[in-house]
């Protein structure tokens, strides 16, 4: 098709009678011609047809219309066209129309020009109005709604209604489904609301704006029986929280939630600090973090590090788990628990099954390595740890090992009960002491020397001899300590000091003794002497 061009050889509107047998129509037939060339058109060609206000303007009135595969025989073609009798008020209208050959496929139209000014034909649709041009001030019956009653008609646009707009049920609707009212129910967006308000569309269902400084509120109510009205409120300067938060807000209790535009969620706080803050300010004793899950063999709370940090589960354990129900286990990703806290009180580490107040374990498969360590913080640390694989011996020691010291042992304790360390010191002081009084140094003398003292020693320790009396031959004697199965070294040393000093009386005494006699054996002789001369 080389140069396409049309001619308005008729225009004319079929069925346009005042007949109250049928309805007015709203389409009419446009005929033309078009030409290809210098040649009159013949074959299928794809027609647009679009409205204009003006014959050069871009604001399209209706359309455009398409009509596919249209019949042109000897350059004449045919078409109804329907654009709605609102489009046409009395004002002038101009046709454009785009044409492209059917048997080229899809392309784009090519249009025609200039634009058909449309003759007054269409504008016949005006007509049947044009009776009550005073009543609707000079414009369509299209523009306007019908009341009630006959006569009275109420403007669709550009009028103030000074009473109610009263529509019969089910039959309010404003285009295909923008908003409909139907059984009670309104909906936007759809025909078929399935609730009071029903909305179907985009990403943004609602968008509710506000400019009060305190905050723009949206309220639901429930109004049966111990119902509560929450309030969600996106709030201004003037609000507690500061502007921009979003607070879910209940009248009896104040803000219940706080949501910050920095991702931090405030549960009893309107300024949370954390990305969970959690705040109860009613002084009384509450819980303020409570989850719940059900499992045999326990409900976990999980906390990830993901700068390459390590996976850590803190569960409270069920009835199936080998810790026993009601522990509380600290475990990281993939490994065993670290730490067990049960509910009776008792702490584990390096085990599950804590049988004491404080219960270490580990396994030996990791060689020996401390069991306790205590950092002083100025880089000395003391440790405490089994000696080797095969030995009982715990020892306490130092670490980094201290110049000039062949080794860092400070405490040793071996399986058979053995202490070992280079001083023991007990509390002495005398401000720690009272109920005084005077000891016998003779007396427990005495006592020091009928006391049994024998060679032995302890059971399972066949290798290591010692001698000394008995516990309950010292408890016997001396009523010191706390039972008759231990000697304490506070008791042993105070018998022994206390002998010696009794020890020393009576070698005084007995060494004074020696001396008067030695004396008078002197004055004996010297007399002897004396007489022999």
């Amino acid at each position: 098709m080389k140069n396409p061009s049309a001619m308005i050889l008729c225009l004319t509107l079929l069925g346009l009678t005042a007949s109250d047998a049928a309805p007015l129509g709203t389409a009419f037939t446009y005929q033309g011609r078009l030409s290809d060339g210098t040649n009159p058109a013949n074959g299928r060609y794809d027609f647009t047809f679009t409205l204009y206000d003006d014959p050069a303007s871009a604001k399209i009135i209706a359309g455009p219309l398409t009509n596919s595969r249209l019949n042109v025989v000897d350059g004449l073609f045919t078409v109804a066209l329907d654009f709605r009798a609102d489009v046409f008020g009395g004002q002038a209208r101009w046709l454009e129309i785009g044409v492209r050959s059917s048997s080229m496929g899809p392309g784009p139209f090519t249009p025609l020009s200039p634009r058909q000014q449309l003759t007054p034909t269409p504008q016949a649709l005006y007509a049947p109005n044009a009776g009550d041009s005073a009543l609707f001030n000079g414009q369509s019956a299209t523009f306007y709604a019908p009341g009630s009653s006959l006569g009275n008609y109420v403007a669709k646009a550009g009028d103030t209604m000074t009473g109610q707009l009263v529509v019969p049920a089910n039959s309010f609707r404003a285009g295909t489904d923008q908003l409909v009212l139907t059984g009670g129910n309104v909906g936007i967006g759809t025909t078929s609301p399935g609730a009071l308000l029903g909305l179907e569309g985009g990403q943004i269902l609602v968008h509710a704006r506000g400019s009060h400084t305190a905050g723009a509120w949206l309220s639901l109510e429930n109004t049966s029986t111990d119902g509560k009205r929450w309030d969600f409120i996106s709030t201004g300067a003037d609000n507690g929280g500061g502007a921009g938060n979003l607070l879910f807000r209940q009248a009896a209790v104040g803000s219940v939630l706080t949501l910050t535009p920095g991702g931090y969620a405030g549960l009893g706080t309107l300024s949370p600090i954390a990305k969970l803050h959690v705040m109860d300010q009613t002084g009384a004793e509450s819980t303020l973090l409570l989850l719940e899950g059900r499992s045999g063999v326990g409900v976990s709370l999980e906390l990830v590090n993901n700068d390459s940090g390590a996976r850590w589960h803190f569960t409270s354990t069920g009835t199936s788990n080998d810790a026993g129900v009601g522990s509380l286990l600290f475990r990281p990703e993939g490994k065993n628990s670290v730490m067990t806290l049960t509910s009776a009180g008792y702490v584990g580490v390096g085990t599950i099954t804590p049988a004491n107040r404080f219960h270490v374990a580990y396994g030996f498969n990791y060689g020996p390595q401390p069991v306790l360590r205590v950092d002083q913080g100025n880089g000395t640390v003391a440790q405490f740890h089994q000696a080797s694989l095969t030995s009982s011996n715990f020892i306490v020691c130092t670490h980094p090992i201290p110049p000039n010291i062949p080794e860092a042992v400070v405490f040793r304790v071996n399986g058979f009960g053995d202490v070992y360390g280079q001083s023991f010191n007990p509390s002495s002081d005398r401000g720690a002491k009272e109920n005084l009084s005077r000891v016998d140094p003779s007396e427990v003398l005495e006592k020091v020397t009928a006391l049994p003292i024998s060679k032995w020693n302890f059971k399972g320790d066949e290798t290591t001899p010692h001698f000394g009396p008995m516990a309950q031959d010292f408890h016997a004697a001396f009523g010191l300590g706390t039972d008759d199965k231990h000697i304490a070294t506070v008791d042993a040393d105070g018998v022994a000091l206390a002998a010696i000093q009794g020890l020393n009386q009576k070698m005084e005494a007995e060494n004074a003794e020696l001396k008067k006699r030695v004396a008078q054996l002197e004055q004996l002789v010297r007399n002897l002497t004396t007489k022999g001369e």
